[in-house]
């Protein structure tokens, strides 16, 4: 085998052949889009990998914040309410 051909998997009785693929050379499509669209201020793949990790955790901030950190209704925000002549049946009045 050359160096310039990719690894090959052989079975014993059988002459097909499966080639392997090396991922880890190769950038993912979500660095090379970081890469590309940051107006050259991120030049490598580790710095792009930062900003990806850091876009996850506010995403996540924010998800978090909207499920569980709007406004909820409690008894003293529902007490402006309480005995107002608009919010009350009309057979109460």
């Amino acid at each position: 085998m050359q160096d310039s051909e990719p690894p090959r998997m052989t079975f014993e009785g059988e002459e097909s052949q499966i080639l392997v693929r090396n991922f880890a050379t190769e950038k993912s499509k979500f660095v090379q889009f970081v890469i590309a669209h940051s107006g050259g201020l991120i030049k490598s793949e580790t710095h792009a990998n930062y900003i990806l990790i850091g876009f996850a955790v506010v995403m996540f901030g924010i998800s978090l914040f909207v499920a569980f950190g709007g406004e909820s209704e409690t008894a003293s925000s529902l007490q402006k309410y309480k005995n107002k002549p608009q919010f009350l049946p009309q057979n109460q009045l």
